[in-house]
């Protein structure tokens, strides 16, 4: 029954996470139209842009941590928080620093990160 819910849960996010989406592709438009700085509305345009694989991911990570949860499976899932994070401080630094993706780097390493986190093996 609790598979059933997993399912339900993970479909309900991956829906939301379009319609959250396609408000983020338009986010440049709806910041100006609220008279913000054109400026920053564009950087955050950006950011959001690049962060919208992320958004899917992070949906689905807590649909998972939920029903695991629920099994009382706790110890597996910090390793396998754990683990990203020290993947996601490094490749930010070298996104930032060494690859010159600028404001753009920390959004898709966000991504990267928590699509790792998803795809580790998840104890079921």
């Amino acid at each position: 029954m609790l598979g059933v819910y997993l399912q339900a849960s993970i479909i309900t996010s991956a829906v939301s996470s379009v319609l959250v989406s396609l408000l983020w592709l338009y986010t440049e438009q709806l910041l100006i139209f609220l008279h913000q700085d054109p400026e920053v509305s564009r950087m955050a345009a950006v950011f959001l842009r690049y962060t919208i694989p992320a958004q899917f991911a992070y949906g689905f990570i807590q649909c998972i941590l939920r029903f695991l949860q629920t099994q009382s499976v706790v110890m597996p899932l910090v390793a396998f928080s754990l683990l990203p994070l020290v993947f996601h401080v490094r490749i930010t630094h070298a996104s930032m620093h060494y690859l010159g993706l600028g404001f753009a780097g920390p959004a898709m390493t966000t991504s990267v990160s928590l699509w790792l986190s998803f795809v580790m093996p998840q104890p079921m």
